[in-house]
């Protein structure tokens, strides 16, 4: 057991580090020209994106104190 933790050592490490982290570029480049390159995967995430904008938008107005329409009592004519 003692020659297997002797094994591991911090440039191991940073070069599997290395490795995952180019691994996971690749996929996410891969990824990212898969979507683009077609109009039927690019406009859904797109709209889940603008969808998740104008949410975060609202949630940063409510914290600002701005209320809508609905919320709270109307008044009455």
């Amino acid at each position: 057991m003692g020659s297997i933790l002797g094994a591991i050592t911090v440039e191991n490490v940073f070069s599997s580090l290395k490795t995952v982290f180019e691994l996971v570029m690749d996929q996410f480049s891969t990824t990212v020209t898969t979507i683009t390159s077609n109009p039927l995967l690019f406009v859904p995430v797109l709209c889940g994106f603008g969808g998740g904008l104008i949410l975060i938008g609202v949630k940063v107005m409510r914290r600002f104190g701005v209320k809508g329409m609905s919320s709270g009592k109307r008044r009455r004519r």
